[in-house]
């Protein structure tokens, strides 16, 4: 790197004008800024007097430079091969910081610090890291197109879709290595498939997928078929995805992954199975998760809807009741209560305020783009609405569903 850039990084960075560090090191300031500009080299002797100035050696400067250049390398891999060690980067970014912070590369110690807030939704560090990161990073750089990336993911976890899509697309246009590569198509597949673009989902995928077995990235790739299997059942083509959710089941043997992601995959399995109709084969596959699922509100929930639908209104009922607390769940709270609610009419025909409830439902799960959940209350509702003989709602649903 440009000696003048160095300069000019550590006097920001001890918040000393031209003029002051001029001096401080006896050097007209006129020339020290040409110094900085690359317009002039300085010989020993001055280079000397501008060391003693900021009291540093440019040669350690190199060394922090060296040494900032390979964490993020690092990064990039941990990114790539799933190796979710983040803690080990905030604990050499914390214990270094100072000697970072005089480095021009201080924008990649950033944006690691930046992917990683984004990926833990830690929503005041993220928007205190881009105030800094405007200051910081350069167009084109590898540091900005990560910037780009996980700007994306964030504005796609705010389901700020316009705005993840338009920086994806910054970063896909843009790369530096194969890896980077990966995990932005990786990451566009998600954005894709929330807005239907389910061919683009698959092909990103793909490409992803490719490069993540060449590189040996049997953790990530797994990531990708979960996925696939994701999309299959977005597309109603759930015999595709029980098999290939089968394959992970598999693989996340194979891979010595947590029981948390093994339950996970058994319960997205189970969530195919619900959507068929078959809710034995539903019932069943939770069950061989009983010992070790980690996430038993959405497992009663399954249990219950398998019970309604089999006309088992009872033990639905007391499923939900001896696990109450789900009731007031912020995100699944109005579900289980409209539940109860069809539990008590039986197989009656259901009340107008049953219909009122499920019809509540549906626009909070659509206004918050939970496509699958929508799409399941939807058939839910137009059941509803033919048991009761409601021409006109059902219609209306029945329009919305094509």
């Amino acid at each position: 790197m440009n000696i003048g850039i160095r300069i000019r990084t550590v006097r920001k960075y001890k918040n000393l004008t031209l003029k002051e560090l001029g001096d401080l090191a006896g050097i007209h300031f006129v020339r020290l800024g040409k110094f900085e500009r690359g317009i002039e080299k300085p010989t020993q002797e001055i280079l000397k007097r501008i060391e003693k100035a900021l009291n540093i050696k440019f040669e350690n400067i190199l060394m922090i430079d060296e040494q900032i250049e390979s964490l993020f390398s690092d990064f990039i891999n941990s990114c790539f091969y799933h190796f979710d060690d983040f803690h080990s980067f905030i604990k050499i970014i914390n214990e270094n910081r100072e000697l970072f912070q005089a480095s021009a590369h201080y924008s990649k110690i950033l944006i690691i610090e930046y992917t990683i807030a984004v990926l833990q939704k830690q929503t005041d560090t993220i928007d205190q890291l881009e105030i800094l990161l405007e200051q910081y990073i350069e167009v084109g750089t590898r540091e900005y197109i990560f910037y780009n990336e996980y700007k994306a993911v964030k504005y796609h976890q705010q389901r700020n879709v316009a705005s993840a899509l338009g920086y994806m697309n910054k970063s896909l246009t843009s790369f530096h290595c194969d890896k980077m590569t990966a995990m932005a198509y990786y990451h566009a597949s998600f954005i894709y498939k929330d807005i239907f673009m389910y061919d683009e989902a698959s092909a990103a995928l793909t490409k992803a997928k490719n490069i993540l077995t060449n590189h040996s990235s049997y953790r990530r790739a797994f990531y990708c078929d979960l996925q696939f299997a994701s999309i299959y059942v977005r597309r109603k083509q759930y015999e595709n995805s029980i098999r290939l959710y089968d394959s992970c089941i598999e693989s996340s043997r194979i891979l010595i992954l947590n029981d948390s992601i093994y339950s996970r995959i058994v319960r997205n399995k189970a969530w195919a199975y619900l959507l068929m109709k078959e809710y034995d084969l539903c019932l069943n596959t939770l069950e061989t998760i009983k010992q070790i699922d980690d996430n038993q509100l959405i497992t009663t929930l399954y249990k219950s809807w398998c019970y309604y639908f089999t006309k088992k209104f009872n033990t639905a009922k007391k499923t939900i009741e001896s696990n109450f607390q789900f009731i007031n769940d912020e995100k699944y709270g109005k579900e289980f209560q409209l539940l109860l609610e069809l539990t008590n009419i039986y197989d009656e025909k259901p009340t107008k305020r049953v219909i009122k409830f499920a019809e509540s439902l549906y626009d909070s799960y659509n206004l918050a783009q939970r496509s699958e959940d929508t799409v399941f209350v939807l058939n839910l509702l137009i059941n509803l609405l033919t048991r009761r003989n409601d021409t006109e709602k059902l219609i209306k649903y029945l329009k919305i569903s094509i």
